[in-house]
């Protein structure tokens, strides 16, 4: 009877033991299987962020490898080559986005050869805010690119000093200019029949070259300014703290 009753026990304390381990088991299974499905899900929903980011590069082949993939080709604008040089203004002429009209189309060896004569650099972007291919690229003088920090130049960034900001104010547009010496212009050989400018400049003293561009009144600036529906771009301040004079034109379709 007393073995009878010392076995009972030893079989319920083998039987509570085996289910015991088998309820661990099974709770590592279930907390590591929990583990795999969050993981799969966090990777399913994890979508990769837009690179918009803006840079600038001097690098031949990235230039046309990114131009070419969107369809743009290498073009001058017309009137502004001066004798002797490979090409005059530079632009990367998209389909349908420019006017055919203003622009002539160069080859990649000389739109290269004016594009290091000038000492230039483009600023471009590969995806626009949402995610979808950008076309926006300007060229800036690289002693801008340096100043400006490129990734600071659309906003990106902590230190608002050297954020660049964008106004389609013309109040704000003329007093940022005026403030740094600045004189509204236009393009030489670009302005049509009828219009009221060309393509549009700042002017400041001892930065642009007067054989190119052509004094205008504010007034025919900034009709023609609402008239291309642009953007006005600009910098208050460089990375050091002194006075910025980087300022682009953009259309509000690439801004």
């Amino acid at each position: 009877m007393a073995a009878k009753k010392q076995g009972a026990p030893a079989t319920s304390k083998t039987t509570a033991s085996r289910s015991k381990s088998g309820s661990k088991v099974a709770g590592k299974a279930s907390t590591s299987g929990a583990k795999a499905a969050s993981k799969s899900t966090s990777g399913r929903s994890k979508t990769r962020s837009p690179d918009k980011k803006t840079r600038f590069t001097e690098n031949h082949r990235v230039i046309r490898r990114w131009a070419e993939r969107r369809g743009g080709t290498p073009a001058t604008v017309k009137g502004t080559r001066r004798k002797g040089d490979p090409a005059g203004i530079l632009r990367i002429d998209f389909p349908g986005y420019s006017g055919e009209e203003t622009l002539k189309a160069i080859p990649w060896e000389d739109f290269f050869a004016k594009f290091d004569e000038a000492d230039l650099a483009l600023l471009y972007q590969n995806q626009t805010a949402d995610g979808s291919e950008s076309r926006f690229c300007k060229f800036i003088h690289m002693a801008d690119a340096r100043a400006a920090d490129a990734e600071q130049v659309t906003g990106i960034g902590p230190r608002g000093g050297r954020k660049a900001k964008t106004t389609t104010n013309h109040r704000v547009i003329r007093r940022w200019a005026e403030r740094r010496g600045g004189t509204p212009a236009t393009v030489k050989g670009t302005r049509r029949k009828g219009d009221p400018a060309g393509i549009l400049r700042i002017d400041f003293p001892g930065y642009s070259g007067e054989e190119t561009l052509k004094a205008i009144p504010w007034e025919d600036f900034f009709a023609k300014f609402d008239e291309a529906r642009l953007l006005f771009l600009y910098q208050d301040k460089t990375a050091d703290g002194s006075e910025s004079r980087f300022c682009k034109f953009v259309h509000m379709d690439e801004g």
